[in-house]
């Protein structure tokens, strides 16, 4: 697998948020962009265990042609004063881990940095949650493209850009989602 991703010119190197929300889709993006668009490398940073959760899922996909692969980075639970194993958001045991959580994935800075410096083909661009705002200073010192995916539907992102578009009267009133996408669409 490693001679099919050196003989790709371009790299997208894909950095989801370990959150189920979050990597589920953008792996099912990943395995789009290589499926559609044959010759292109995609590497999918995640954690250790949250890689064993799609690595059977990865090998299918480079078993079958794709030129993905998916690299582990080890997450800083202890650092962050999180109880280890708490890779995934999903594992939280307490609403209080979430701040922590949070700064263990700020954590992943350096340590990304010194393996993207270790890829090659190097990354021509750098696709991240939109809930790891550091990785754009990452793409910065790199000189590449750092594209924002955001997991949330379009109804969701439509309703926030345009809540305060809609004025209602009390606390208690309903605004109709037809009445928006009509308005609005």
């Amino acid at each position: 697998m490693a001679t099919q991703i050196h003989r790709h010119h371009l790299h997208f190197l894909i950095v989801p948020l370990m959150s189920q929300s979050h990597l589920i889709p953008m792996t099912d993006f990943a395995k789009l962009l290589a499926a559609h668009h044959r010759g292109l490398a995609v590497t999918i940073v995640t954690t250790p265990l949250n890689a064993a959760r799609f690595q059977p899922l990865i090998d299918r996909a480079t078993a079958s042609g794709l030129g993905i692969r998916l690299i582990p980075l080890e997450f800083p639970c202890s650092e962050a004063g999180l109880p280890e194993n708490i890779e995934n958001m999903d594992s939280l045991t307490s609403p209080d881990h979430l701040t922590l959580f949070f700064t263990a994935t700020s954590l992943l800075q350096q340590p990304l940095e010194k393996l993207i410096a270790e890829l090659e083909p190097p990354p021509s661009c750098l696709i991240t949650s939109n809930a790891l705002p550091w990785t754009s200073e990452i793409a910065t010192k790199l000189g590449i493209p750092r594209y924002d995916f955001n997991a949330l539907s379009c109804f969701t992102l439509l309703c926030s850009n345009r809540i305060n578009d809609v004025v209602i009267d009390t606390d208690s009133e309903s605004i109709l989602a037809d009445l928006i996408t009509s308005k609005f669409g």
